[in-house]
C-alpha cells in the first residue's frame, strides 16, 4: 500500500463514520456530539413524562422504605461514640409552590428516592463488606416549622436534623452555604467518622455506591489528611475530552490514541502487509490513534467509562473539576476546615462549588473525583434556581 492508497482509506473511513453511520445511530444518544433532542415542544413534553414517571417512583419508594427496618433503626438509635465508616447527611430545601411544569403545578418528591437509594446501597455494602457501619440524618433547610409534606411521610423513617434560620434577607446562595455549614458541623457532632459524606437531595446513588467508596477510600493512599474531599458525581456534559481538556483528560486522550494506534498498526503489519514501511506504518498508527479519540468524543465519552463499573479497581481519581456539589465525600480534617470556610466572610462573595476549591487551595488540601459518576442527577425543579431544567440540556435524568 502507498501512502496516498492509505490516506485515502482513512478519509473514507473517517467519512463512512462521521458523516454517514453516527448522526444515523447516535441521534438519541443524550452525551452524543449527534443528539438531536430538544426540538420544539419536545422539552414540555420530556418534563411532563420526567414528573409522572418521579412520582411513580417515589411511590414506590416510599413503600420501599417501610421494608427496611434495619436500616431505619440503625439510623435512628447508634450511638454518636461509635466508629463508623461513614457518616452520611442530606440537605434538603423545599422547592417554590409556584413551581409548574408545563402548566401544572408540581411537588417534587426526590428525598424519598434518595433516602431509598442510600439504604439500598449500605445494605449491598453491609452484605459485602465486614464490619461496614454507617449513620445516616437528613438536614431540613427550611426548619421545623416548614416541613414540606415529603418531610411529614419521613419523619418516622429517619434521624431529620432541622437547621436554622439564616440571616434575613440573605441571598439564597449565602443561605446555601450557611445551610451547608450548619449541616456539615451537626453531622460530625452526631456521627464519629474518618468520612463524612453530603448528599443533595436530588443526587441519587447507585447501588454499588458504599461498596465502591469503601473499597477506594482504603485502597487509594491519596485519601488521607491532606485530602479535603472527593467529588462523587459531576455533570455528564462536562465529562468530554472537549468540554473539559483537563490534563488527566488530555493525558486520557493521548493514552487511548497511542494504545489504538498501535493495535491497528500491528493488525496491519501482522494480517495485511508484513513488508509495510515503517513511515507507513506509523502513518498508520497516527491516522487510527486520532480516529478512535474522535470516535469516542462524538458517541460520548461518558458511554464508554461505563464499563469501569464492572469492578471498583477501573474507577480512577483524578484532580477535581470545578463547579456543582450534589455528592461530596469530605474526610475529617477536610470537613473540619470546610466549615468554617463556608462562614468565614472573606469568602463571602464565593458560590459554594468554588468556594470547596478557593478553601482547599488556601488551606494546602487537595480536591479529587471519582469517575465514573457514583451518583445520578434526578432534580428536575432546582431549589436554587426557582425553575424546571431542560431535561435536553441540562444534568438531569430519572433513573440512576
Amino acid at each position: 500500500a502507498t501512502k496516498l492508497v492509505i490516506i485515502r482509506n482513512f478519509v473514507l473511513l473517517y467519512i463512512l463514520t462521521f458523516v454517514v453511520l453516527l448522526p444515523l445511530t447516535c441521534r438519541n444518544l443524550r452525551y452524543s456530539k449527534y443528539y438531536t433532542g430538544g426540538g420544539d415542544g419536545e422539552t414540555e413534553e420530556k418534563q411532563l413524562l420526567m414528573v409522572q414517571e418521579n412520582e411513580r417512583l417515589a411511590k414506590e419508594a416510599l413503600d420501599n422504605l417501610a421494608d427496611l427496618p434495619e436500616e431505619k433503626e440503625m439510623t435512628k438509635t447508634q450511638e454518636s461514640s461509635v466508629n463508623v465508616t461513614f457518616g452520611v447527611a442530606i440537605i434538603t430545601a423545599k422547592r417554590s409552590a409556584s413551581l409548574s411544569v408545563n402548566g401544572q403545578f408540581y411537588s417534587p418528591s426526590y428525598l424519598t428516592r434518595v433516602l431509598e437509594g442510600i439504604q439500598l446501597s449500605l445494605r449491598n455494602a453491609k452484605q459485602r463488606i465486614s464490619n461496614f457501619q454507617s449513620k445516616v440524618i437528613v438536614c431540613n433547610a427550611n426548619g421545623e416549622n416548614d416541613l414540606s409534606e415529603e418531610l411529614k411521610r419521613l419523619v418516622s423513617k429517619v434521624k431529620i436534623i432541622h437547621l436554622k434560620s439564616g440571616q434575613k434577607g440573605a441571598s439564597i446562595f449565602t443561605k446555601e452555604k450557611s445551610d451547608y455549614a450548619n449541616c456539615l458541623k451537626l453531622l460530625m457532632e452526631n456521627v464519629n467518622s474518618s468520612y463524612y459524606i453530603v448528599f443533595e437531595d436530588d443526587a441519587l446513588p447507585k447501588k454499588a455506591f458504599f461498596y465502591t467508596v469503601t473499597k477506594i477510600v482504603n485502597f487509594w493512599p491519596r485519601i488521607q489528611d491532606d485530602v479535603m474531599s472527593v467529588k462523587l458525581y459531576h455533570p455528564e456534559t462536562f465529562l468530554e475530552y472537549t468540554t473539559y481538556p483537563s490534563f488527566s483528560r488530555v493525558v486520557e486522550a493521548i493514552c487511548v490514541g497511542i494504545l489504538s494506534g498501535f493495535l491497528i498498526a500491528l493488525f496491519h503489519t501482522l494480517f495485511i502487509n508484513r513488508d509495510e514501511e515503517f513511515q507507513l506504518q506509523i502513518l498508520i498508527f497516527v491516522l487510527a490513534g486520532i480516529y478512535f479519540v474522535a470516535l469516542i468524543e462524538c458517541i460520548g465519552r461518558v458511554y464508554f467509562t461505563e464499563v469501569r463499573r464492572s469492578h471498583w479497581q477501573f474507577y480512577s481519581m483524578v484532580p477535581s473539576p470545578g463547579c456543582c456539589t450534589p455528592v461530596m465525600l469530605f474526610t475529617k480534617p477536610g470537613a473540619n476546615i470546610f466549615s468554617k470556610c463556608l462562614t468565614n466572610k472573606s469568602y463571602e462573595s464565593e458560590k459554594l462549588d468554588f468556594l470547596l476549591e478557593k478553601c482547599a487551595y488556601d488551606n494546602w488540601m487537595t480536591t479529587w473525583y471519582i469517575e465514573p459518576n457514583l451518583a445520578s442527577h434526578i432534580g428536575l425543579i432546582s431549589s436554587l434556581r426557582h425553575r424546571a431544567l431542560d431535561p435536553f440540556k441540562d444534568a438531569v435524568t430519572v433513573h440512576k
